[in-house]
């Protein structure tokens, strides 16, 4: 979602872009193609491709563009403080944008990337999607959203959330793939076509929900604050134990902080400092 409403905004802005990834295919991609980005499999194909600048999101398309452009100035994005989402490192890179504060911390300690080459721009927003709107659910229960792929990461802060919500009386609706079994039998659980990769109109649930909850300040809790609902945070230590559990408050500026295109107007500047 990152890289597809980055390149949809820079498209709609005259500029040319060109999508390569190990793994293309389903609703991001069918979506990205038709915001006039042009999409390819990195390990198949890559285009004959002239470009000013190279954008990384993935430690795995880093060296195989790198090599490919050895001249060619490079951005990276970092998206993760877990090991999972480990960056490629390279003195090629001008400008490493981290979504959270919490990731320039991670990066400069355990993978030794200079500070001064590290920028917080968060995630960007389709505020056309994401905003309040009358169709809210007006039941008197409390309905908690948890979006997101059931797995290792997320278990500790899955089996805390649905004790709380049993506890309280609460309503859990989970909505994501899975790839772990401890929430197997949970009724509320909406889980996407693989083949597809996702669900589309996930602000349908978002304005059906009275709290959305997540981990970490992800791309939900954002969402969810966008539409005008509060959500709790849940802050992980890099093992995924639990740190800190926190309702936080829609934010005031919410929307100007995370609109699509005030993200976007940070991140040309990047690519005008890295020498485009």
């Amino acid at each position: 979602m990152y890289v597809y409403e980055l390149t949809r905004e820079l498209a709609k802005r005259g500029h040319s872009v060109v999508i390569t990834s190990p793994t293309i295919g389903g609703l991001i991609t069918e979506k990205s193609v038709e915001a006039g980005v042009k999409v390819y499999q990195s390990n198949k194909q890559i285009p004959e491709f002239n470009p000013d600048l190279i954008h990384i999101s993935d430690y795995l398309t880093g060296p195989i563009l790198t090599s490919r452009y050895p001249k060619i100035p490079c951005v990276s994005t970092i998206h993760s403080e877990f090991p999972m989402g480990n960056p490629f490192v390279s003195e090629r890179i001008k400008k490493y944008i981290c979504i959270r504060e919490s990731i320039i911390d991670k990066v400069v300690k355990f993978d030794r990337i200079e500070r001064e080459k590290c920028i917080h721009i968060p995630n960007g927003f389709d505020t056309t999607r994401f905003h309040p709107t009358q169709h809210e659910n007006n039941t008197s229960n409390i309905k908690v959203l948890f979006v997101g792929t059931i797995d290792k990461l997320r278990r500790a802060t899955l089996t805390h959330l649905r004790a709380m919500c049993e506890t309280e009386g609460h309503e859990l609706q989970l909505v994501g793939l899975r790839s772990a079994d401890y929430m197997d039998g949970h009724k509320n659980w909406i889980q996407p076509d693989p083949e597809v990769g996702g669900i589309w109109d996930i602000e349908n649930y978002i304005h059906d929900c009275t709290i959305t909850a997540g981990i970490l300040l992800g791309r939900t809790t954002i969402e969810g604050w966008l539409c005008g609902k509060n959500g709790i945070i849940y802050d992980l230590n890099i093992d995924a134990t639990i740190k800190s559990v926190k309702l936080h408050p829609v934010p005031k500026d919410v929307k100007e902080k995370y609109d699509i295109r005030n993200i976007v107007n940070q991140v040309e500047k990047v690519y005008e400092e890295a020498g485009v």
